[in-house]
């Protein structure tokens, strides 16, 4: 994200996509360091994040193996345990009462409508679970801009904090899957 010449952050410089996420806040206490931490009903959701990393190895490997069958056999196997993985994010993110709604995200941050009021400055540990690919993304946040809607809630925007490169690549390969997606529309 770029600053212009007066310092004052514009967050529209950023390449921004609209995508549809579930979204958990819960103010940073300054006594954990790992923001996945503060969603332990969320925890097999970071693990679904890891299964999808090794999913994509496996799909390098299988596409080296010259018998069909073998091949077939494990392509089978993978997708039945992307089944099962999906099944148990679809159960962790019910239990953990998370609706989807619409948030226009960036790298640097991300905004979208809330009711529960917030003031800027506020810091949160935040999970944002990306529909329908189920990609969980926890990372720190503090509110640097809140409007109202026409219906009377929070429009609040959200800059990401301390964020490992790792997670600014994730995100823009979700937001690219997302903006290839919304064209196919």
């Amino acid at each position: 994200m770029t600053t212009p010449k007066d310092n004052t952050p514009d967050r529209r410089e950023a390449f921004r996509v609209d995508i549809k996420a579930a979204v958990a806040l819960e103010p940073r206490d300054g006594t954990r360091t790992d923001p996945a931490d503060y969603f332990q009903q969320l925890h097999t959701l970071s693990l679904y994040s890891h299964f999808q990393q090794l999913d994509q190895e496996l799909n390098q490997v299988v596409d080296r193996i010259k018998d069909l069958a073998t091949a077939k056999s494990i392509d089978i196997l993978r997708r039945q345990v992307a089944a099962l993985s999906k099944i148990n994010t679809i159960k962790s993110m019910s239990d953990g009462d998370l609706t989807t709604r619409a948030v226009n995200i960036s790298e640097g941050g991300c905004a979208f409508e809330m009711t529960t009021p917030v003031s800027i400055g506020d810091e949160f540990a935040s999970a944002i679970i990306f529909h329908p690919s189920y990609f969980a993304l926890f990372v720190f946040a503090r509110v640097i801009d809140i409007s109202q809607t026409d219906n009377g809630h929070q429009q609040i925007h959200l800059q990401f904090q301390e964020m490992t490169d790792k997670q600014n690549q994730q995100i823009m390969k979700h937001m690219f899957q997302a903006q290839t997606e919304q064209k196919k529309q």
